[in-house]
């Protein structure tokens, strides 16, 4: 896939999701800290952040006052792809390992302000 489409695909769902309420939870995959990844998970649906809750390791009070996010989850299970070129289905997972699928830090709060 093209950075293009990713970035194209990227945008509708953060649209999609900005006008929604969505739940948040900052987690991190790995105990040691060489390959500690901080992750945080952005989700349409309550059982999706339940899921990370039970599937990620959970911040400590010290750890949440100076949490920043390595890696975004966007979790949009009603989001819908409009057809693109290599786009076959509606429903997709992208990852990126480059971007480490990245919003922009003010498309983040725009979502978090909901």
């Amino acid at each position: 896939m093209s950075t293009e489409v990713f970035d194209h695909l990227k945008t509708n769902v953060l649209e999609y999701l900005s006008d929604k309420n969505v739940y948040v939870k900052d987690a991190f995959a790995c105990s040691h800290e060489d390959y500690k990844l901080n992750i945080r998970l952005i989700a349409e649906k309550p059982w999706s952040a339940q899921f990370a809750h039970n599937m990620f390791r959970r911040l400590s009070e010290e750890q949440i006052l100076d949490f920043t996010p390595e890696w975004h989850i966007l979790c949009a299970p009603g989001y819908h792809a409009d057809p693109l070129a290599g786009i076959v289905s509606s429903h997709l997972t992208l990852l990126s390992l480059i971007l480490k699928l990245r919003p922009s830090l003010l498309e983040v709060l725009a979502i978090q302000e909901k």
